[in-house]
């Protein structure tokens, strides 16, 4: 299933086995996906090289142009990430979301949200293994549980790239 309209520009923050694999599927689905491999090992690029993502090596053109920004990282980086963003992502193009796809306290995703003003925080997390290579069975793979005001706005990303919310 393709993404409907102009495809969505997604960065993902961790490019380890969850992010690499939702990466995909949702560059199956038609999203242009970039990641950043700064300070990754070989096996991490030797992964998102199989997932057929594209790699940006700074922060600024990571964050440039995109609709999504999802982080999935372990949670003990969650504000870290905010952090690293928080100044790439002063002077935008256009309005874009960040998901914090990570099981974190909800103080923490207040902080997140200070640190990210004024731009639209969703609070996500994500349960089950990583989606199976090439298919596009919902079951076959994670599903998000994302709460909040504009948790409805990740609904539609999750549906079309076949990946449960």
């Amino acid at each position: 299933m393709n993404l409907a309209g102009n495809p969505p520009v997604i960065a993902i923050i961790g490019a380890g086995e969850m992010g690499a694999a939702v990466g995909r599927r949702l560059r199956e689905a038609g999203a242009r996906i970039l990641i950043s491999l700064n300070g990754r090992s070989a096996t991490s690029a030797d992964r998102i090289r199989r997932a057929g993502l594209e790699v940006v090596h700074n922060d600024r053109r990571l964050t440039d142009g995109v609709d999504y920004i999802l982080s999935v990282v372990p949670p003990g980086a969650a504000v870290e990430v905010a952090e690293r963003l928080r100044i790439p992502l002063r002077t935008p193009r256009r309005p874009l979301l960040f998901v914090d796809c990570n099981a974190i306290a909800p103080t923490t995703m207040r902080r997140i949200e200070r640190l990210l003003e004024p731009f639209l925080v969703i609070d996500a997390g994500i349960i089950g293994g990583s989606p199976l290579l090439g298919s596009q069975d919902p079951a076959a793979g994670p599903r998000f549980y994302a709460s909040g005001a504009h948790a409805h706005r990740l609904a539609a990303l999750t549906r079309t790239a076949s990946i449960s919310l």
